[in-house]
């Protein structure tokens, strides 16, 4: 369930992908300890996780100049623990995130999380935006959808800067 109040909110929605949107977290050991951006710790079920991640060129000035102007939400296919620790590094302050939703909010078909973007109960869909990296995530709400590259470690990457630019110039102020 969403903790966040939406009652008196006079901005657009916009959610955000963690994993090859934001960053890319490298489960698979493929690069030295000192290629990472960071290194987070969680624990989930019990058990200790160190992983490293690469976090996509300009997310840290995305986030801060977009939250200005829309209320910043994560929709996560991730689970808790692994999504927190992620937002610690993004955003330690929570100054730019309000609210976030995880992989038990997602619909499960087939094995393929599904962000339905009807959870947000009382809201009207035509004032939120979810950007990420595989379109079946938004798949029920095609028309809501960014479809962003995949990042996995491209270090001259530069899709949240055009992404920003679209949200500002084209979204921010229309009216669906």
């Amino acid at each position: 369930t969403i903790s966040y109040d939406f009652s008196n909110l006079n901005k657009k929605i916009l959610l955000l992908d963690l994993d090859e949107t934001l960053i890319h977290s490298d489960f698979n050991e493929e690069f030295e300890p000192n290629e990472y951006d960071q290194i987070l710790t969680f624990e989930s079920e019990g058990e200790e996780y160190k992983v490293g991640i690469f976090i996509r060129n300009g997310t840290f000035d995305f986030l801060k100049e977009i939250s200005k102007k829309f209320c910043i939400g994560i929709f996560t296919a991730s689970c808790k623990e692994y999504a927190d620790a992620v937002l610690d590094i993004l955003d330690p302050k929570r100054e730019y995130i309000q609210f976030t939703l995880y992989r038990n909010s997602c619909l499960n078909v087939n094995g393929i999380n599904i962000k339905d973007l009807r959870i947000l109960k009382g809201l009207s869909l035509q004032n939120v935006v979810i950007v990420d990296n595989n379109l079946c995530s938004f798949a029920n709400q095609l028309e809501n959808g960014i479809l962003v590259s995949s990042f996995y470690n491209q270090k001259n990457d530069c899709d949240l800067f055009q992404v920003m630019n679209y949200l500002i110039n084209f979204i921010y102020d229309s009216n669906d």
